[in-house]
């Protein structure tokens, strides 16, 4: 019962951190100073769904000068929207040029109890840090996930049926296929982060942002053309304005937006590779929703051809008679 319990709470924390931003509970966490230090930089939080605004609430909203999610307070209240500061910031976003923020842009606010936010220390890091060592977090995964069949396996267990069918074999192969193929789209994702640093004066060098000042910006991200897949690129902190491709890489033309404060402005370019099931219109539509729809829907499509050849060509009610397969038919009880 414990390790089932276990399985759901890492369940539950999971979709809660693989869920949108404008879902209605989802984990985020901060990469900045501006809310030290009642929210550290890389701390994680719990955002609930917002209903009544104040003053005092910490929001996340989505700023149209950024293009990304901000987690700020929210300090008061105008005809135009709300006025929002960081608790470390000297001035209110509005003061910095920042337009209000009005109330269909706040997307929830930061769960708190007796006033002060609950924090998830070094969440953000950890984040970081599977994003970065992606093949070692699908390793531990694959370990665990096993570590945890061999367990079950152990347990005594009556037995249910007299005989093992096809589709007490194919379903679950088909499922975990699926979600296995989901894992690697996922987390083989190729993310690359660039930092701009913001001063309040005027430079040439194409890494120095002005405050305030949205900045264009060209490059090239290397990913090199796999058979049988379509790649997708996504951002955060910059906004894509021209994409061209061929075999080795992706060339952008992006716009960094106007920074409201000094310091390093960090933004990520991420490509996915999904199987070519798709058009690229589709995929990039489902991929904005979240990449984890995207992969989910272009990895059943693949593996679903498979399961229809074994719908259409044998019956999964009949059970499986092989000379050798004595050891599995004592291990199912069957």
């Amino acid at each position: 019962m414990r390790t089932l319990a276990g399985v759901v709470a890492i369940g539950v924390l999971a979709a809660l951190v693989l869920l949108p931003a404008t879902a209605p509970v989802h984990v985020s966490y901060v990469y900045s100073e501006s809310m030290e230090p009642t929210i550290e930089r890389g701390d994680g939080y719990l955002v609930l769904a917002a209903g009544e605004v104040r003053p005092g609430d910490i929001a996340v909203f989505r700023s149209s000068v950024r293009d990304e999610y901000v987690t700020h307070r929210v300090v008061g209240r105008t005809a135009d929207g709300f006025v929002t500061k960081g608790d470390n910031n000297p001035t209110t976003d509005q003061a910095a040029g920042h337009p209000y923020v009005r109330r269909d842009a706040v997307v929830g606010t930061v769960l708190t109890v007796n006033g002060r936010p609950v924090t998830l220390p070094g969440f953000g890091y950890a984040v970081g840090a599977i994003r970065t060592h992606r093949p070692v977090a699908l390793s531990l995964v694959g370990v665990l996930v096993a570590a945890w069949f061999v367990h079950q396996s152990g347990e005594p267990r009556r037995p249910t049926r007299s005989l093992l069918r096809n589709e007490d074999v194919i379903r679950p192969l088909f499922a975990a296929s699926c979600l296995v193929l989901v894992g690697l789209v996922v987390l083989g994702g190729s993310t690359h982060t660039l930092t701009y640093v913001a001063i309040t004066g005027q430079s040439a060098s194409p890494r120095v942002v002005t405050v305030g000042e949205s900045q264009t910006d060209h490059l090239t991200v290397g990913v090199a053309k796999t058979p049988l897949t379509r790649r997708i690129v996504t951002t955060e902190g910059m906004t894509i304005t021209a994409q061209r491709w061929n075999v080795s890489a992706v060339e952008l033309d992006v716009v960094v937006p106007g920074v409201a404060e000094r310091g390093p402005h960090r933004a990520h370019v991420t490509v996915y590779k999904y199987p070519a099931v798709l058009p690229g219109e589709t995929l990039a539509a489902l991929q904005r929703v979240h990449a984890v729809l995207a992969a989910a829907v272009s990895s059943v499509l693949t593996l679903a051809p498979l399961y229809g050849a074994y719908a259409l060509c044998i019956d999964g009610r009949s059970p499986i008679r092989l000379p050798r397969a004595r050891w599995l038919r004592r291990r199912w009880g069957r």
